[in-house]
């Protein structure tokens, strides 16, 4: 079986998310796809969704026919249809007074919440969607294996995005094997 994440179940999972009011970004590849203007094919659909949303996230993805699985912390949806694997990997966002902490397998961030202030919707034939801020998105391009991939996809991306990057203040970010066990995260 082929891993591609298709435009056409990139639609139905947005509007799956729409629909049921789920607080979702999109970042990775999509995100990138939308803010470069280059295509290119898709293995996976990467989230951030606000933490109060995982049980009717995991609910509706289920009704798609999507089966949870875990990877470390890491929560991967997945789904086999006419010999493709859809994949959609999540990190988790938690409400804090002043931030946003993100958390994924290996690390976290606590965000200022000015960050997320306004949304930044983008299309991707005719797909509208929300993605990250472009802030959490400079940072993401810059830590992450990315920097090292000095293709035209990714240098185009962050181009466009750091002249719109407002000041960001990083509260935290260390590997996950330091955090302490947050319950709030667990099963």
């Amino acid at each position: 079986m082929e891993k591609k994440f298709t435009l056409d179940e990139l639609r139905k999972v947005i509007n799956v998310l729409e629909q049921n009011e789920i607080n979702y970004y999109v970042f990775g590849g999509f995100a990138l796809e939308a803010i470069s203007k280059i295509k290119r094919e898709h293995g996976d659909l990467d989230l951030i969704v606000n933490i109060k949303d995982k049980d009717i996230l995991t609910d509706t993805l289920h009704d798609k026919k999507y089966e949870q699985t875990k990877f470390g912390r890491l929560i991967i949806y997945k789904k086999e249809e006419q010999g493709l694997i859809y994949k959609i990997g999540t990190l988790w966002m938690k409400n804090f007074k002043n931030f946003y902490k993100i958390r994924g397998n290996r690390a976290e961030d606590k965000i200022s919440k000015e960050v997320f202030d306004t949304p930044n919707y983008v299309n991707i034939e005719g797909i509208n969607f929300r993605i990250m801020p472009f802030e959490w998105f400079s940072l993401y391009e810059n830590i992450t294996h990315h920097r090292e991939e000095k293709d035209a996809y990714h240098k185009r991306a962050i181009q466009i995005v750091l002249p719109s990057c407002k000041e960001v203040e990083i509260l935290k970010q260390r590997p996950i094997k330091r955090l302490k066990s947050d319950p709030y995260y667990e099963d």
